[in-house]
């Protein structure tokens, strides 16, 4: 995009010079929280956030009484309406934190609802606060020992406001980048999970037939393991590993998250590093370990319920760490390799 011929300091640091003719205005000002809980049992379309969207969730309560209870205190959102993720900035720090309603819904009181008001486009004001998001400026704000950020401070802080027909230029530009660039994602991320299978199909063949394509095989006696190399041996995995279950520490003490040490793994994590972990997103205290106490060096972690189930990683150069019970096993290669 072309840039402006005059800019002025918008006397936000964060934010420095803007074109001359935008505005700087509270969000207060430009927004309505919305905050109207579905009392009246009139909705039952759950929306969520999944990676800076809001979508519905796949499973919706309907009309049984103890699904009420929960539904009823959801807010009723409609298109257009801006949802914002103030939950946990100083632990969180991978979530998608703004997202534009697309359908008429309930979503959880958790999150903060902004309205539009009139004279501004709210996509516009969405891809503004997206890159609040991409800077990582809600990890600023908020109150509590999570940082956790509601209206009340929200509403306080400024955003810039250019003319109503600039900014529907400037989301008319970003609608056409953005789709390119999403396209262009796609296209490598085809190649990728080509190149991913196929890795996956040599990695297989050399540890379940080994090497070289001469050597005898015999049936292993194990439906989705098939033919093994004649000399090679099939035993219990639990032969060679420890197994012990992950835990989660209770979020109610603070004692446990304040100034952690001790890694905390989660999927989260796996996702973020890949298959060897050796930092964490999370830290806890020694007081959160129980007794079996931290996970060793070398151990591998594997994802046992949910849609992760089968994801593994394994721990590196780390001394101690917990993990998710929801989410992980853990195992310990033993002394028998």
């Amino acid at each position: 995009m072309a840039e402006y011929s005059e800019y002025k300091e918008s006397g936000q640091q964060w934010l420095g010079k803007v074109p001359s003719h935008w505005n700087i205005a509270k969000i207060g000002t430009i927004f309505d929280e919305i905050s109207k809980q579905n009392f009246e049992h009139k909705y039952s379309k759950q929306l969520q956030f999944k990676f800076g969207t809001i979508i519905p969730k796949k499973l919706n309560y309907e009309t049984e009484e103890s699904d009420w209870s929960i539904i009823e205190k959801y807010v009723i959102v409609r298109p257009n309406d801006i949802v914002i993720n103030g939950l946990n900035l100083n632990y969180d720090l991978l979530s998608f934190r703004v997202g534009l309603v697309k359908e008429e819904g309930i979503i959880t009181s958790a999150y903060i609802v902004l309205r539009p008001k009139e004279g501004n486009n709210p996509s516009y004001l969405n891809y503004a606060f997206k890159g609040w998001d991409s800077r990582k400026l809600f990890h600023g704000m908020g109150t509590g020992v999570r940082l956790t950020l509601s209206w009340k401070e929200l509403k306080n802080y400024y955003i810039q406001i250019p003319p109503k027909e600039e900014q529907e230029a400037i989301v008319a530009y970003l609608d056409k980048v953005t789709a390119d660039i999403d396209k262009a994602i796609a296209a490598k991320e085809r190649i990728i999970a080509s190149l991913e299978e196929r890795r996956k199909i040599i990695i297989t063949h050399a540890v379940t037939r080994g090497i070289s394509s001469d050597t005898p095989l015999k049936d292993s006696g194990i439906d989705w393991l098939g033919e093994i190399p004649a000399h090679w041996e099939t035993y219990p995995v639990r032969h060679f590993f420890d197994f012990r279950n992950g835990y989660t520490p209770s979020k109610v003490n603070t004692s446990f998250w304040t100034n952690g040490t001790i890694p905390w793994f989660r999927m989260e994590d796996i996702r973020k590093s890949g298959r060897f972990l050796n930092k964490a997103i999370q830290y806890v205290t020694p007081s959160a370990l129980n007794n079996g106490g931290p996970f060793e060096e070398g151990s591998y972690i594997l994802a046992i319920c949910t849609a992760s189930i089968g994801e593994h990683a394994m721990l590196i150069a780390v001394r101690q760490g917990g993990l998710d019970v929801h989410f992980l096993l853990y195992v310990r290669l033993g002394t028998i390799l």
